[in-house]
């Protein structure tokens, strides 16, 4: 059960609203008849779904581009052209324990296939963040909560934000990263590239989605709201959930990408920091799925609840009924008699 707010969250969502009513000179209540925002479950699975192909698309496919790029700038005379065609990717290190074939394209430039999967993530995550920012819009004006940093953007505006956030988080990851056990006197773009990939799966949706808060009085419930969610990982409802649980689910995802990095099987597919990248994209897809499946259970058990309740008011009603025709009966016989 979630535990009520604390009284200095209330009391800075007093004056959040109260503040919103002076400026706008309208409630922050939902008015009568207004329909309340309900979240789309089935249409939040398949955008997901699809998301997921996007996102092993980038890591499994998109990096072959490369081979192919290769081969077409010559025609476009941008680079010099040669008169062999481009080199089959060849595996690097390890030769002596040959790796499977779909592999060897991925492990031969690790730079090159970091860069294509974060341009491919980039890309992805803005389309993304794109559907998450308009299912909030969508709470927040069912909720007559206007004014909110949300509704304060619009599409292009909240995107560039959420872009450069990303760039900005990466920055901050790189010396965590590095604290944490990344090299520190080598892989310098490899280990970038990682907090880039990390950052635009965690902090360009979020900030896409719930936009960034003032620092003001204004922004202080935003703030709080944050604070609740990322945390305390206390989300209340459905969307609540498919925002937050992705997030957490690339962090423990890229958490256990670590440990085949301190195995001594001495495989291309284990150099830093392939491993990490590919779990951290993983642990977001498995993060969805588990936010669907725990609103599918809790619907469940609200439903079931409701027919438990149902039932037993119609019992109820039914016993009041069958009493009420007895009392009836009894005061007929004493009238007859």
């Amino acid at each position: 059960m979630a535990r009520p707010e604390p009284a200095f969250a209330r009391r800075w969502q007093h004056k959040f609203n109260a503040a919103l009513n002076r400026q706008t000179g309208s409630s922050t209540t939902v008015k009568e008849g207004s329909a309340a925002f309900t979240f789309p479950l089935a249409q939040y699975i398949s955008l997901h779904l699809i998301l997921s192909g996007f996102l092993l698309f980038s890591l499994g496919f998109l990096p072959r581009s490369q081979a192919w790029l290769d081969g077409i700038l010559p025609l476009l005379k941008i680079a010099p052209s040669t008169e062999t065609k481009p080199a089959t990717p060849k595996q690097i290190i390890s030769a002596d324990q040959p790796e499977h074939p779909f592999l060897t394209p991925l492990t031969a430039n690790i730079t090159v296939t970091l860069g294509w999967t974060v341009a491919g993530l980039a890309v992805s995550m803005v389309w993304w963040g794109a559907h998450l920012r308009r299912w909030w819009v969508a709470s927040r004006t069912a909720e007559k909560t206007a004014g909110s940093q949300i509704e304060k953007d619009n599409t292009v505006q909240a995107a560039q934000k959420a872009l450069l956030a990303a760039v900005a988080g990466s920055f901050i990851l790189y010396p965590l990263l590095v604290i944490l056990g990344a090299p520190i006197t080598s892989h310098f773009v490899q280990t970038y590239l990682f907090a880039l990939h990390f950052s635009l799966l965690t902090v360009l949706p979020t900030v896409y989605a719930l936009g960034i808060p003032s620092l003001y009085e204004a922004g202080s419930f935003e703030r709080y709201r944050l604070t609740r969610l990322f945390c305390e990982l206390e989300p209340r409802t459905q969307l609540e959930r498919a925002t937050v649980y992705p997030v957490f689910g690339a962090l423990v995802g890229a958490w256990f990408g670590v440990i085949p990095l301190a195995l001594d099987w001495d495989r291309p597919w284990q150099t830093w920091p392939l491993p990490p990248v590919l779990t951290s994209s993983i642990g977001f897809i498995v993060g969805g799925l588990a936010s669907f499946m725990h609103s599918i259970a809790l619907e469940a058990v609200e439903a079931s609840k409701a027919a438990v309740t149902t039932q037993a008011e119609e019992e109820r009603a039914e016993r009041e009924r069958t009493e009420e025709k007895t009392k009836r009966k009894k005061r007929k016989g004493g009238k007859a008699m």
